[in-house]
């Protein structure tokens, strides 16, 4: 008899800390070296800015990890919640960002179950062992503050227009 209180006891508290390991192990879930290896894009970044629904925030980078290269500013898109701000009057939220790059838009979706490549986690110095030997800065603002493609584009056009229309006015003023 105490023979199997003692079996359904053990059988029990199997149970109980099988139970509680379940969330615990949700709970640390973080990048690790082959997620980083699988990412599009990785960086250590502060959070700036992240928008009402929370799927898009902005990024102070402050290193680049791998070959890629950052702007110094770059926006994340996630899934809705996944980017709050802290609250006022507490220290900024630095995050190692891991991301997909789809049609040149940085993604991540904070999968922490491990379907998706992309997930980011809130900087802890524990997380520096992963830093890659190619970590870098981020390519200066004054690099990107270039005049836009399709700026140049359009005051190309705006000026062959331009240009057209002057010499078919002229055509019609000259004197035959």
């Amino acid at each position: 008899m105490a023979l199997r209180r003692g079996i359904w006891l053990g059988v029990l508290l199997a149970g109980v800390c099988a139970a509680w390991a379940v969330p615990a192990q949700a709970a640390t879930c973080g990048p690790d070296a082959p997620t980083l290896a699988r990412a599009d894009v990785a960086f250590v970044g502060t959070l700036t800015s992240a928008n009402a629904v929370g799927d898009r925030a902005t990024f102070a980078v402050a290193e680049v990890w791998g070959a890629v290269d950052l702007p110094a500013v770059v926006e994340v898109v996630g899934v809705p919640g996944r980017w709050a701000m802290p609250p006022p009057g507490t220290d900024a939220l630095r995050y190692l960002v891991l991301a997909e790059v789809t049609s040149g838009v940085l993604r991540d979706t904070g999968d922490c179950a491990g379907r998706h490549p992309s997930m980011s986690a809130i900087w802890d110095p524990s997380l520096a062992f992963l830093r890659p030997v190619t970590a870098h800065a981020p390519t200066s603002a004054e690099a990107d503050a270039g005049i836009p493609a399709q700026l140049l584009g359009a005051a190309g056009l705006m000026l062959l227009v331009g240009l057209e229309s002057a010499i078919a006015f002229r055509r019609t003023r000259s004197p035959a």
